[in-house]
């Protein structure tokens, strides 16, 4: 018995460590990835002109879907200059704030309706982004400079949730409860 109680205590301890009664949790739900240093969440940005407020919509961002920002109207006074055009540029930057890529989106006709404009775009690559929506006033005699509202957001690197698992865990657990199995019944 005096034997049995260090092996006891071993094979309890190691089977805690081995996992084989949490399913090898490790590798099932780690998928090897470090999260993103900041979870950004959706950012409205509003700006008073003269006679309306623009309101602009930046979401949070993942590589490899679909997101929607959107820029509408909130109050507009008919009498003053509508919003004759906009665009989204997207411009993605290096880590010295070099422009390395550009894109200009138009907003989708199919979403957009009067007072708002909703551009779909999907990302491809994580990395920081400025992301700038060109206003074009209407009612004016001569062009007048395009109102820009801009943020940079950083496109998060898409988390896998199932990646799948790693067996040796299980393996160990088991080789581990077996032994423990046998030892119990040599008595």
């Amino acid at each position: 018995m005096k034997t049995r109680l260090p092996l006891l205590l071993s094979l309890i301890i190691l089977l805690s460590v081995s996992g084989c009664m949490t399913m090898g949790w490790g590798g099932h739900y780690n998928n090897n990835r470090s999260q993103p240093a900041e979870n950004q969440s959706t950012l409205i940005k509003e700006h008073q002109t003269e006679n309306q407020t623009i309101r602009a919509t930046f979401p949070s961002i993942t590589a490899g879907q679909q997101v929607r920002f959107e820029l509408e109207t909130i109050s507009q006074d008919t009498a003053g200059s509508p919003i004759e055009s906009t665009i989204l540029e997207i411009k993605k930057t290096g880590t010295n704030g070099s422009t390395l890529s550009t894109a200009t989106i138009v907003p989708g006709p199919t979403l957009s309706g009067p007072g708002a404009w909703i551009f779909p775009y999907s990302f491809h690559e994580s990395g920081r982004y400025e992301i700038a929506f060109k206003i074009q006033f209407g009612g004016h005699k001569q062009p007048s400079s395009p109102l820009i509202i801009s943020d940079f957001r950083q496109v998060s690197e898409p988390t896998a949730a199932y990646n799948g698992f790693t067996p040796l865990p299980w393996i160990a657990g088991g080789v581990i409860m077996t032994g423990f199995m046998i030892w119990m019944m040599a008595d």
